[in-house]
């Protein structure tokens, strides 16, 4: 990690921005200084981190250059807060300025301190760097890297014709489900088993996915397992994956009642995927349950250990079915569709030669190879496959079998910018769902996103980031939801992640952990804070950047665990404490002036202290789920650096000068609001917002004229507000003399609209001025919803259209045609229009035959026409 940590330095430093912060400060030689020794260590990092491996020594050296640029960092951190802060003091009143003045937070005081600590951190480097000649390291730059010239982020189904070389083995596995379901047995537990990277979790999706299975079974249910086998935990995966509801509420006994009745009289297929249990009486606790079940189901197990398979399996003679890898030619084939567009491998038989040669090191691991394909793709420089081919990495001592070598290969191959984005994902569970905008504040609240030009926003930033990433294989099974993305990490990638951390990353998962003081970041997984020594804790954990909580229940969240957390982690950037069942957010959280990001949604909070409009770096602050909370913060406009803000509350009204205040906002999200009537009037305001979410907001009356005037709105989202008219005429303020009527009006690219029963036509002033701009419309569950307008003729850009549950809904506009750019519509129980819209005899077919790919209650169209 010390490569990117440096670069990032370097890179702030020679920032505008800093020139201007050490000029305020009175630290412009020091920090001049610490730039020159920093970037004399940058020149010599990459060939240091190639050559750790074999030299415990520079390992040492490396750690010790890690902790220095974090402690950097932290210095470097407290100069832009103070800054920052005195910008938030201009806004308030004299007298707490003068008190300020007064107060240990004295400018002078501040100023002889901040010169101090960046004298120490600047020895410091020096030091570290005079260390640097006994490694004889080389000095090289990133351009001597494979160039990638990535791929866009695809979509996570997956298709048939992308899997090679696994035709026989899915007919097989699928000939299997179906016979064993047949055989009279009324449970049968088929284990798919094989080493990390075969594709066993690819297959069994094929297998998920295809009507032959859908067919036959009257239920189907997919739940990663990984490490947590927990009886309760599993039992709420599985009523989860067939009710959308995970009930974490309930005890076990009432869950195992709610699973009988889910499962009763029902024959199902039922996906376990990636199981690691190996303690049979665990295996049979869930089996007796889904054994009263209907007759033939069947139960498909993906695992890496052949215990496991035989533990679980019912085969007769043999434990599982045993994927083996694939051949060398399947291999190659693999290769060179990640590596080349569609027949542009012709072109380069001396790259397929070499081709040959990589995938014979791959040993048939279908991840490693597509892995690599990704880092080559679109290279026709012969010198960057010879590279991969020849790396010495290779030639490192490894287990048979094992993958981490081509894997961290690839990783050696990203730019420094990137490592640290994918690295830092290991603080998140195996098979976690990310969400892009997530992610992207993630790595923003640690700094991680750097802008190149002076006109780019690190939200497009993180965007690049995540493509680029996504092209190279590191995450996949992408979805697209309502504008934005869903995806995961393979376990391998989270293996290698992890090994890359494991200095500064603790995944706490049980009481008797070691905790150093070279742990940066803390992430808790259902565990028992009980069983915690909190003294010893706390004083190995002074320096933590991120304290993450990823439990399904309360179970490992104390109050007096929590507010000692918080009184201890002052250089905090990210806290992560959602579905913990706190009541009381501690009033010391106002005192962590370097949190960027702050997640305690889904919580039992009913005040939210003022202090925390004291956090004037916070960019994320997300308290959806909070059905408790009274009211927001009186002081909110203060935080004047928030980006992203998701809340509910139970206020009716939402007054001015609060959220309307927050102009770096760029996503907002109001959910769960059962008794809210009317938002803010001062919306129109937030001119940098991108993406507007309302959900599920009962008694929401009306939207507030400035909504028309969001310029910068990209994504707008309304569903589930049973009494919301989107005619702006019911609003407070008249149209004609409106504040915002010299504000450009909004540009959108995703109208997604659902659950608004009030609703019979889009109004004129939604799709007004979005002729080149409109990508996306999604229109579900709208039972009043009666037209779609005539004026849809001028949404030109318009590339997908998803309409369901709209039962009024007859006919599309008569110029449905001109939507040329149209390349997906999809029809879901809309019993009229899906008549109008038949093959070739419905009335509509004319307006829509020359869409590419059009979807009617499930069943794919082909048009003679494409």
């Amino acid at each position: 990690m010390a490569e990117s940590l440096i670069f990032g330095l370097v890179e702030k430093l020679g920032t505008a921005v800093y020139q201007q912060i050490s000029s305020v400060w009175g630290v412009k030689d020091e920090l001049k200084k610490l730039k020159e020794t920093l970037s004399s260590v940058k020149a010599v990092l990459l060939d240091a981190e190639e050559k750790q491996a074999q030299s415990h020594q520079l390992r040492d050296w490396l750690q010790k250059l890690t902790d220095a640029c974090y402690d950097a960092e932290d210095v470097l951190d407290e100069l832009e807060v103070e800054v920052v802060r005195r910008q938030v003091l201009d806004q308030q009143s004299i007298g707490k300025k003068v008190r300020y003045l007064v107060s240990s937070s004295n400018p002078l005081v501040i100023r002889y301190m901040m010169a101090r600590k960046t004298k120490e951190i600047r020895k410091r480097f020096d030091e570290i760097a005079a260390i640097k000649t006994k490694f004889h390291l080389t000095e090289r730059n990133e351009n001597r890297r494979v160039v990638n010239r990535g791929r866009e982020m695809t979509h996570s189904f997956v298709v048939a014709s992308d899997v090679i070389g696994r035709d026989d083995h899915l007919e097989e596995i699928i000939k299997l489900i179906i016979d064993h379901s047949n055989d009279g047995q009324n449970l049968s537990v088929i284990p798919i088993v094989g080493i990390g990277g075969l594709g066993k979790t690819t297959l069994a999706k094929l297998a998920y996915n295809d009507d032959r299975i859908r067919n036959h079974f009257d239920s189907r249910m997919w739940i990663c397992v990984s490490d947590d086998f927990g009886l309760k935990q599993l039992m709420m995966k599985i009523i989860k994956s067939v009710t959308g509801q995970s009930h974490s509420e309930l005890d076990t006994d009432e869950l195992q009642k709610m699973l009988r009745e889910t499962l009763n009289g029902k024959r199902y297929l039922l996906v376990m995927d990636d199981v690691w249990n190996e303690d049979r009486r665990s295996w049979i606790e869930l089996k007796n349950i889904l054994l009263e079940s209907g007759n033939g189901s069947v139960v498909l197990v993906t695992t890496r250990s052949d215990r496991v398979a035989s533990i679980m399996g019912t085969m007769k003679d043999v434990n599982g079915y045993n994927l083996e890898g694939l051949s060398n030619e399947s291999c190659l084939s693999l290769l060179l569709k990640c590596a080349f567009k569609e027949g542009q491998e012709k072109q380069h038989h001396n790259l397929i030669k070499i081709g040959e040669d990589i995938v014979k090191k791959c040993g048939g691991i279908p991840l490693a190879v597509t892995t690599l394909g990704s880092l080559l793709y679109s290279s026709t420089d012969e010198h960057d496959w010879t590279y991969v081919r020849d790396n010495e990495i290779w030639n490192l001592d490894q287990k048979k079998d094992d993958i981490l070598p081509a894997l961290r290969l690839s990783y050696d191959q990203l730019p420094s910018y990137l490592k640290p984005c994918f690295a830092y994902c290991c603080m998140f569970p195996k098979d976690y769902k990310f969400a892009n905008f997530e992610l992207i504040q993630f790595w923003m609240a640690h700094g991680l996103l750097q802008s190149s030009t002076k006109n780019q926003d690190l939200e497009s930033v993180g965007i690049q980031y995540l493509k680029e990433l996504a092209s190279r294989s590191f995450f996949q099974d992408f979805e697209l939801q309502y504008g934005f993305y869903t995806f995961k990490m393979h376990d391998l990638m989270h293996d290698l992640a992890m090994s890359l951390m494991k200095k500064e990353c603790l995944i706490l998962n049980s009481g008797d952990q070691c905790f150093t003081k070279t742990i940066r970041h803390l992430s808790l997984i259902d565990v028992d804070t009980h069983k915690i020594n909190l003294p010893s804790f706390l004083s190995n954990l002074g320096q933590l950047r991120s304290f993450n909580s990823f439990a399904d229940n309360g179970k490992g969240a104390i109050q007096e665990f929590i507010e000692s957390c918080i009184s201890r982690f002052k250089f905090v950037r990210v806290i992560k404490l959602d579905n913990l069942e706190i009541d009381i957010l501690p009033k010391r959280i106002g005192d962590l002036r370097h949190l960027r990001y702050l997640n305690i949604s889904n919580n039992n909070i009913r005040k939210l202290p003022n202090s925390i409009c004291k956090l004037q770096h916070l960019q994320a602050l997300i308290l959806g789920g909070c059905e408790e909370l009274e009211e927001l913060p009186a002081d909110i406009r203060y935080l004047i650096n928030l980006q992203m803000f998701v809340f509910t509350t139970k206020q009716r009204f939402l007054s001015k000068n609060g959220v309307g205040c927050l102009k770096s906002l760029r996503f907002l999200g109001i959910g769960e609001c059962m008794n809210l009537e009317y938002l803010f009037e001062d919306i129109g305001y937030l001119k940098t917002l991108r993406s507007l979410f309302i959900v599920s907001c009962p008694n929401l009356i009306s939207l507030p004229h400035g909504i028309k005037y969001l310029n910068s709105l990209e994504t707008l989202m309304l569903v589930d507000c049973e009494k919301l008219n989107l005619d702006l005429s019911m609003g407070t303020e008249g149209e004609n003399n409106h504040q915002y009527l010299n504000i450009p009006r909004a540009h959108l690219r995703v109208l997604c609209i659902g659950q608004l029963p009030q609703l019979e036509e889009l109004p004129q002033w939604l799709l007004q001025g979005l002729a080149n701009t409109l990508q996306s419309l999604n229109i579900e569950d709208c039972s009043n919803f009666k037209a779609l307008p005539d004026s849809m003729q001028d949404l030109k850009s318009l590339q997908d259209v998803h309409i369901a549950d709209c039962p009024e809904l007859s006919s599309l506009p008569k110029d449905f045609n001109c939507l040329i750019d149209l390349r997906e519509l999809q029809i879901e129980d809309c019993p009229y229009l899906c008549e109008r819209c038949k093959p070739e005899t419905g009335e509509d077919w004319p307006k829509i035959a020359h869409i590419p790919k059009i979807q009617l209650d499930g069943k794919i169209i082909t048009s003679t026409k494409n």
